[in-house]
């Protein structure tokens, strides 16, 4: 319940922060105070979704779970009867195929233990949070957009960390490629003028 409410909040900040921030750029009157306002919009919100995804999911090591190439893979678990482990069963899987098994598949499979997915997931989040406060704290227009082009490879790690690789391409082609250079013609055509 008290997960509830706090994921809730914190995406309830995310919609509060990108209304603010549209808002502002409807009000200012030249490009670079608007891009001022761009800035929160593009960083603080993920930063708070993610958090929201993150109170929600949370740390949970009761749910024992490891990793191979192609997601988590099912354990063992125990039995209220007695000590000894007993493997779940797949619900497609009742029997095993017949014919060798793929490259990659059962015993040679590479697993990663559930608290080095949790450490790496932490690491990410604390460089996308140090991320996005060098982006807001940066004052330099080139250096902000230079700064938010770092944020967006930032942030899609902690989305191929939180094994979501849809995201993470898009990410990398518009957060850390396509904004940032769209950004820069827009300064470099604005300063045109000025001179």
């Amino acid at each position: 319940m008290i997960r509830e409410v706090v994921s809730d909040g914190l995406l309830a900040l995310a919609v509060l922060t990108v209304a603010a921030a549209a808002l502002g750029v409807a009000v200012m009157p030249d490009a670079y105070a608007r891009l001022h306002y761009v800035t929160p919009a593009a960083v603080v919100a993920p930063v708070f979704v993610t958090l929201a995804i993150f109170v929600t999911e949370g740390l949970d090591h009761r749910r024992a779970r490891l990793y191979d190439r192609h997601g988590p893979v099912p354990v063992a678990r125990h039995d209220a009867r007695d000590a000894r482990p007993r493997p779940r069963r797949l619900a497609s899987a009742t029997r095993a195929p017949a014919g060798p098994r793929p490259a990659g598949e059962g015993e040679g499979a590479t697993m990663i233990p559930v608290a080095a997915m949790d450490t790496l997931q932490i690491v990410a989040l604390v460089g996308v949070a140090a991320g996005a406060t060098v982006v807001v704290r940066t004052r330099s227009r080139v250096r902000q957009v230079l700064a938010l082009s770092v944020y967006g490879m930032l942030l899609a790690i902690l989305f191929f960390v939180f094994q979501a690789p849809d995201v993470t391409l898009s990410e990398l082609s518009v957060g850390a490629v396509a904004l940032p250079i769209v950004l820069l013609l827009a300064i470099a055509k604005v300063r045109k003028p000025e001179q």
